[in-house]
């Protein structure tokens, strides 16, 4: 019984001579795998089509229910005319009855002839969907970015608005003839070497009256 099969191949050499091979083979027809590899990575839909005059072309879809490759029977003629040139195919097509952004490529055999093709689609809608996603992920992080820029000025502003106030009252007080005034900041920043320098300046003033 014929069908498709993924191959990889590895030669065996002794010496410079190759003496065999190791084939390991998956069996596509109805198997799944290929289709719901590309669904869950790049949650787009993927359809492997056999062979070019077959009635039913379809050989391996994704188990995916929204599949929008599931209501047709072969693959659309504006793709099989590309990949019977050998040639990929990327752009629109009717799937289903809709239009879907399709990207499709040739499957040859080891004679270089073209026995099928892999068609990855996705409809407007879930592109629509898509979208709005991104969106949504977007307005979230801006809005979790805007939060945590606010709780930091917030908090800035709290740590420098009590010694700026007490800065201010003493200074106040000393340009108003009051040399005995001094300010205590421990704060263990500029603020604190701010107050230790009015200190000092106060008591410099002072005794130089």
């Amino acid at each position: 019984k014929e069908g498709f099969v993924q191959l990889a191949v590895v030669p065996v050499k002794k010496g410079n001579n190759i003496v065999g091979a190791f084939v390991i083979g998956i069996l596509l027809n109805k198997y799944t795998w290929v289709p719901n590899t590309v669904d869950t990575y790049f949650n787009m839909d993927a359809v492997i089509f056999g062979n070019l005059f077959a009635e039913n072309g379809i050989i391996s879809i994704s188990t995916n229910p929204s599949n929008i490759w599931t209501s047709v029977r072969s693959i659309p003629s504006p793709i099989w005319k590309k990949l019977q040139m050998e040639e990929g195919f990327e752009g629109k097509a009717i799937v289903g009855g809709i239009d879907v952004l399709v990207v499709a490529d040739p499957i040859k055999n080891f004679t270089g002839q073209v026995i099928g093709g892999l068609a990855i689609g996705i409809a407007p809608d879930r592109i629509n969907a898509l979208i709005r996603t991104n969106q949504t992920r977007a307005l979230i992080s801006i809005s979790v970015g805007l939060l945590i820029l606010f709780v930091f000025a917030f908090l800035v502003y709290k740590d420098t608005r009590k010694p700026i106030d007490a800065l201010t009252k003493v200074m106040t007080e000393f340009g108003a003839g009051n040399r005995d005034v001094i300010i205590n900041l421990k704060t263990n920043d500029e603020f604190e070497l701010v107050g230790d320098s009015f200190n000092n300046m106060a008591k410099a003033v002072k005794a130089h009256e």
